[in-house]
């Protein structure tokens, strides 16, 4: 999941690793990062909102059981 100013795509990389390990893979932008996002979105975008949207998630997706992973900063982040 990105987040804390970390832009969208940073969890490609991490994406195959997971999946060849075997786990399903959902790999959620949150709302104001996405590229289509408009200004009202952007301009709310912040941790409060990281809940919903992993909520909404789940719930489209029909996971009762999940492990949320976030790709831990690296040097030219």
């Amino acid at each position: 999941m990105p987040g804390a100013g970390r832009a969208p795509g940073r969890s490609e990389a991490v994406v195959p690793l997971l999946e060849r390990a075997g786990h399903t893979v959902h790999a959620l932008t949150l709302t104001g990062l996405r590229p289509d996002d408009d200004n009202a979105a952007v301009a709310t975008a912040n941790s409060t909102r990281t809940p919903g949207d992993v909520l909404r998630l789940l719930d489209r997706a029909h996971i009762a059981d999940a492990t949320l992973v976030r790709p831990t900063a690296t040097p030219g982040w």
